[in-house]
């Protein structure tokens, strides 16, 4: 294996050093994005990749762990389908974790085969392995894509620290009058 998924996203505070010392790639049981992400270790990078889930795309919560709160298919696909269509939108991460004693029967089965069909339709959707998501984010290397270094909790808020790109931020070049040429050319550097 090439990534870590722990039972029932269990994570403690000697997790992520033997995550890395394991020579992992990956680990996927956090939620502190929506998007894949580098995780770091006493403020420095692993080189682990991050692929976060979410309770709202697991069928646990529908269909057991949490006494079958949601047990009607229809609803769940509902709810699967609308989370994919936010994340097609945003061209982002779309993380559905399933489990064969949940989602394995007939008519939960046939509401994934509709979730298919429906992201399917959408075009331009890439469905792939954890390892080949995380080898992806992993070669991600431009100067317009800053690193996240850390990712705390302050004062009880979440705090996001991300590296410094010099440079002017996107809300203030769209204010500048800039030729097409111009705005094609910066468009070309994001």
């Amino acid at each position: 294996p090439v990534g870590y998924r722990p039972p029932s996203w269990k994570f403690s505070n000697y997790t992520l050093a033997q995550v890395k010392a394991a020579g992992f790639l990956y680990d996927s049981s956090l939620m502190a994005s929506d998007d894949a992400y580098e995780i770091n270790l006493d403020g420095k990078p692993t080189g682990l990749v991050e692929l976060p889930i979410e309770r709202i795309v697991d069928d646990a919560p529908y269909f057991g762990a949490a006494d079958g709160s949601m047990p009607s298919p229809e609803h769940v696909l509902e709810v699967f389908q609308s989370e994919f269509d936010v994340a097609w939108d945003e061209r982002g991460l779309y993380v559905l974790t399933m489990h064969p004693h949940y989602m394995g029967h007939r008519s939960r089965v046939a509401i994934l085969d509709r979730l298919i069909t429906h992201m399917k339709s959408k075009g331009g959707v890439w469905f792939a392995t954890h390892e080949q998501v995380a080898r992806a984010a992993a070669a991600l290397n431009h100067p317009n894509i800053c690193r996240v270094l850390t990712v705390e909790e302050a004062d009880g808020l979440p705090l996001i620290v991300m590296e410094y790109l010099d440079g002017y931020d996107l809300k203030r070049l769209a204010a500048l009058e800039l030729s097409a040429d111009q705005r094609i050319e910066i468009a070309r550097g994001i």
